[in-house]
């Protein structure tokens, strides 16, 4: 597997251990290069991370020698997907949600 930090870790940590950048929203740049500060940060926080897991994506399928599957899950994922030069094959932004609610449901069923 990799394990990486995401976008809202990344955005917070140049926030808050640096002096002068200012917290950011979260949303697609405007164009790679940004023209100020916050359109600065958002391209390399969105478009850096997209780009990372196009690579990513292609350095497994070039390992694995088959090409893959991405599903995409989180709040961000449709941000990244909009700024990927490959983009994922599902989005689920809620899976993990959903997945949560399943154990419920299982351990109420098991439990009654």
């Amino acid at each position: 597997g990799i394990i990486t930090l995401g976008i809202g870790i990344s955005a917070e940590s140049l926030s808050s251990f640096t002096s002068l950048l200012p917290k950011v929203k979260i949303e697609a740049p405007k164009s790679v290069i940004g023209r100020n500060t916050i359109d600065n940060m958002l391209s390399g926080l969105v478009r850096g991370h997209a780009s990372m897991i196009d690579g990513l994506v292609l350095s497994i399928e070039e390992e694995m020698g088959t090409p893959v599957k991405t599903i995409a899950t989180g709040g961000y994922s449709t941000i990244l997907t909009d700024c990927m030069k490959r983009p994922f094959n599902h989005m689920i932004p809620h899976l993990t949600l959903e997945g949560l609610r399943l154990i419920h449901e299982l351990n109420t069923i098991h439990a009654g």
